[in-house]
């Protein structure tokens, strides 16, 4: 996700005035218009996300007679998305009054746009909301909890939040720490591993380890109360304990709040078991809401859209390395009724019908293997 498609999607939903709009269209452009310049895949990918992300309509601004003929631009990038329409259009017509449900994020008014490294969770599986009012909770992190107005911050965080160490530790020094159960936090300078607790969240991952290739370690000092829980601790390699490393907390209101102090959001350096860790810790902050979780770890940004009243319409899979994303299980929750099949869609590839394997309310279904930066998108119908 550039910084400017970031700036463009904040905008859209946290500035006034946009609701009024009959048509929401980016400006998907090549610069300069050159053959060394964007491909057909690079439009294809662009048009998607925006689309993911909630825009309506497709506007390109790709060709110019100074550069190349008619001829060029007509077979490298016309023709491609002139076959690729029709993926385009159902797109749009089946997600008409959806909006991105999942982790959101916050971002003050006022700021240009948050840092691209603060969109670290997302791109490991865990559903993105972007700004989306639809979000089920939000990821605070400390360059947002630093530039958020005291009005702004305090409403974040009557939410379900998930905070990194820094954003806890500046909370805390603005004077709002009973918001997130008296909290605060400090920079760890010992080196330490992270060891998994044995509460229940943690599972099979209790006793694992986590060593993050960051300085950035955060230790909490939280009250003694029943409703703070304790997820993993610092200890060095002789066992000396240097306090929590993770949290998590249920106020009084029933809202929820975790806390992840070891580099919280960085999805830099990750193995297969932190992606678990922090895969699992976004879906109890949402109340076990999400829409759309990977059922493994996998290297995708995950987009899913509802309608108003949460109901899953689609789910977006945008495989975000340079390597084939192997086909995963996607486990999708509050579905239409008397659903059985979906729709997996690539722009520049055949629909294929998959098999929903249905249980509750819930299912689980196989996304096919997606090429390296590639994007399609599950259709529920």
């Amino acid at each position: 996700m550039s910084e400017r498609s970031h700036e463009q999607y904040r905008q859209l939903h946290s500035q006034g005035g946009y609701e009024l709009l009959g048509q929401i269209c980016p400006e998907i452009e090549s610069c300069p218009r050159i053959f060394t310049c964007k491909t057909s895949q690079g439009h294809r990918v662009e048009s998607m996300f925006y689309l993911a992300m909630g825009t309506d309509s497709l506007s390109y601004f790709i060709m110019d007679p100074l550069y190349e003929t008619p001829e060029w631009y007509g077979s490298e990038l016309l023709e491609p998305l002139a076959k690729e329409s029709p993926c385009y259009r159902s797109c749009i017509r089946h997600n008409e009054g959806t909006l991105p449900g999942g982790v959101g994020l916050c971002a003050p008014m006022k700021s240009i746009a948050n840092r691209v490294e603060d969109l670290g969770l997302p791109l490991i599986g865990v559903p993105f909301a972007g700004y989306s009012p639809y979000a089920v909770c939000r990821q605070i992190t400390g360059n947002a909890a630093e530039k958020l107005s005291e009005e702004e911050l305090r409403s974040a965080l009557q939410g379900n939040v998930l905070l990194n160490g820094e954003a806890v530790k500046i909370i805390a020094g603005r004077g709002l720490s009973p918001l997130i159960g008296g909290v605060s936090a400090e920079k760890q300078n010992e080196t330490a591993l992270e060891f998994y607790t044995d509460d229940p969240l943690n599972g099979e991952l209790s006793g694992a380890r986590n060593f993050t290739l960051s300085s950035q370690r955060y230790v909490f000092e939280a009250p003694d109360d029943p409703s703070c829980r304790i997820l993993s601790r610092y200890k060095n390699a002789r066992g000396k304990d240097f306090g929590p490393a993770s949290l998590c907390i249920r106020r009084a209101d029933g809202t929820r709040a975790v806390l992840i102090g070891y580099d919280g959001f960085n999805s830099t350096y990750l193995s297969t078991s932190r992606v678990r860790f922090l895969n699992r810790m976004a879906d109890w902050c949402a109340h076990e809401k999400l829409p759309a979780l990977s059922a493994d770890p996998v290297q995708c940004l995950i987009v899913p859209r509802v309608t108003p009243d949460g109901t899953l319409r689609s789910v977006f899979v945008l495989n975000v390395t340079i390597g084939r994303q192997k086909p995963f299980v996607l486990k999708l929750r509050n579905l239409p009724e008397n659903l059985s099949v979906a729709e997996w869609l690539v722009p520049s590839e055949q629909p294929v019908r998959l098999d929903l394997r249905v249980n509750g309310a819930g299912a689980e279904v196989t996304i096919l293997g997606l090429n390296a930066w590639n994007i399609g998108w599950l259709k529920i119908y």
